[in-house]
């Protein structure tokens, strides 16, 4: 039996945009078992070979894929005055689509609140804690309008068969709040590629770290910490630059790598200025999972100083790749960070606490083994996580 799996969410596959929702789809994506056909409605970025409104069948990776953008987005990581979520929306809400034998998936709450596009089931997957995605720390506009995003969240959760959530704090909420649903939330963690985050063996580690160094111009006699992330809100870089303040002036061989990108990098510059690290950091830009997997060979620490996460993809890959993690005490990360063994959980984002918890590492490497961290992951491979979900997504494709 082939069930149609249609995946809904304002985004190109074969685009640039880089975040935890878009690498998570891809992964869910690439693997499907086979007796899964895979569709995806979304927005294209190179409207010359993905036109809108017109469907096409592409390649991503070795999995086919049948793709029907509604609209162009040549710059996704442009923050813009109608959010693309709502914008999407409605675009999806007037566009004739019926998909009555497939199971629809969305990875936002507006699309299926909104949209009424008919289907076998509906499913929904929440990135996080709802409290905290519309908390002061948040980006998202909603944090304004909480009542609709209430609202909006009850409309989604009524179309929804079942509600996937990547956030233990977040199914606590949801199963509180729709107790009449309880066994309709179950908890999804988050996965990693394997292929390309893993720990190589020693000498392949150093090769690697060497050729990567040159790549980007670095000097190999540094030590480089890592921050991965969107530069807004919620990923909180601000902290991490004052702790690189606090280390270089213990240890003045430490650098910072900052990759990702973000309506926050002015104010980052004018930090970093401010507090005389302009030498000490080295910005990436955003990376796809491939340079990204090379840049943490490259370094020898994460540090993580998000306001709030559900189960932040950055740190399986970091821990897949061997580096020990020095994160603020977030979401899932208790779960993934074995406090003084494969890293520092550290309670709140104070910088002088954060760089305790880095140099800790750095003065005592040998207590925090490469071999440690990937085996703290091992259990969240892609492969891994998603075989539940898929056998899941079997039994609600069955005829009723």
């Amino acid at each position: 039996m082939t069930i149609s799996l249609v995946t809904v969410h304002p985004f190109d596959p074969w685009g640039s945009k880089i975040g935890g929702i878009e690498n998570f789809i891809r992964s869910m994506l690439l693997h499907a078992p086979d007796d899964f056909q895979l569709t995806l409605i979304g927005m294209t970025e190179s409207p010359d070979q993905r036109p809108v409104g017109q469907w096409s069948s592409l390649p991503l990776a070795e999995k086919p894929i049948s793709f029907y953008p509604l609209a162009e987005d040549m710059s996704p990581h442009r923050r813009r005055w109608i959010p693309l979520s709502l914008r999407f929306s409605w675009l999806l809400r007037n566009v004739p689509l019926q998909f009555s034998d497939s199971v629809l998936l969305y990875h936002r709450i507006e699309p299926l609140a909104w949209a009424r596009m008919p289907a076998k089931a509906n499913l929904l997957c929440v990135h996080g804690d709802p409290r905290e995605m519309v908390g002061p720390a948040s980006e998202v506009r909603w944090r304004f309008f909480r009542w609709g995003y209430r609202i909006t969240e009850a409309a989604a959760v009524r179309r929804a068969r079942r509600v996937f959530v990547v956030s233990r704090s977040g199914l606590r909420y949801f199963r509180q709040r729709y107790a009449e649903r309880e066994e309709d939330f179950s908890f999804l963690p988050t996965g990693y590629r394997d292929d390309y985050f893993f720990l190589p063996s020693r000498q392949q580690r150093t090769d690697m770290r060497a050729e990567v160094l040159r790549k980007y111009g670095l000097d190999p006699s540094f030590r480089y910490l890592l921050f991965v992330g969107r530069w807004e809100r919620q990923k909180n870089p601000l902290p991490a630059l004052d702790t690189l303040q606090c280390v270089s002036a213990f240890l003045p061989d430490v650098h910072l790598l900052l990759v990702g990108e973000g309506s926050l990098k002015r104010e980052m510059e004018r930090h970093i200025s401010q507090i005389g690290v302009e030498t000490r950091v080295h910005w990436l830009g955003p990376l796809p999972s491939p340079q990204l997997a090379e840049a943490m060979r490259a370094g020898i620490l994460l540090l993580a100083t998000s306001e709030f996460e559900g189960m932040s993809i950055t740190w399986l890959e970091a821990h897949a790749c061997g580096l020990p993690i020095v994160s603020t005490d977030v979401g899932e990360v208790r779960e993934i960070i074995k406090d003084g063994i494969t890293g520092k959980i550290i309670p709140t984002n104070d910088p002088h606490r954060l760089a305790q918890g880095v140099m800790d590492i750095l003065d005592h490497p040998d207590a925090y083994p490469p071999e440690a961290c990937a085996e703290a992951v091992k259990d969240y491979r892609c492969q891994t996580v998603l075989r539940q979900f898929y056998e899941q997504l079997r039994e609600m494709a069955q005829p009723s």
